[in-house]
């Protein structure tokens, strides 16, 4: 929906690395973004629920009591919950190499052998792999799917040019049964 139609009670802002507004609303107990094409979506919560819930399933069937936002290098958002008493994290990104950094692991997560690119990306995105692709899903910010194709080739080129600007979710599994999931920014 257009986002001069929505209806909110707006608590906390905050922008994406794509220039969207972050919205929390502690009085419909959820969150919402604003693309920069003025398209208005819940990100998190399902709203008037006064409980607890959805951990590790999507953001927007959690049940939560959002007092602010915040994003982290690799740019997954971190919502308090007030009345719950912690914090929410929404992962856009997963593995992030800046993770493994803070973490302390071993693995090198540079050294993919599944490769998207360019990112940003205008109209054409390539997955690239070592091995024979199996499946390419990208989503936007709100979990819906805007591409979906099961292939057999070690490249693939996208046209997105049809998708507005934002963040998207690019999930890419070869036959090796390796899989990587990236943020891709549209511009």
């Amino acid at each position: 929906m257009a986002a001069t139609t929505a209806q909110m009670a707006p608590e906390w802002l905050v922008f994406d690395c794509s220039a969207n507004l972050i919205i929390t609303d502690r009085y419909n107990e959820r969150a919402y973004a604003i693309t920069t094409s003025g398209i208005f979506h819940c990100i998190a919560g399902i709203g008037g629920s006064g409980s607890f819930g959805g951990d590790g399933g999507p953001a927007t069937a959690a049940s939560l009591d959002p007092g602010g936002a915040s994003f982290d290098p690799c740019w997954n958002l971190y919502i308090p919950d007030i009345d719950n008493v912690r914090i929410r994290k929404i992962t856009y990104h997963s593995p992030c190499y800046l993770d493994s950094i803070a973490l302390n692991t071993n693995q090198n997560l540079l050294s993919s052998e599944i490769a998207i690119y360019p990112n940003p990306a205008n109209s054409l995105l390539t997955i690239e792999s070592t091995t024979k692709l199996k499946q390419i899903i990208i989503t936007n910010v709100v979990g819906q799917t805007v591409y979906s194709q099961a292939c057999s080739l070690t490249k693939v080129e996208v046209n997105i040019a049809s998708q507005p600007q934002g963040v998207y979710i690019v999930s890419v599994s070869d036959e090796a049964g390796k899989t990587t999931i990236e943020k891709v920014i549209k511009q």
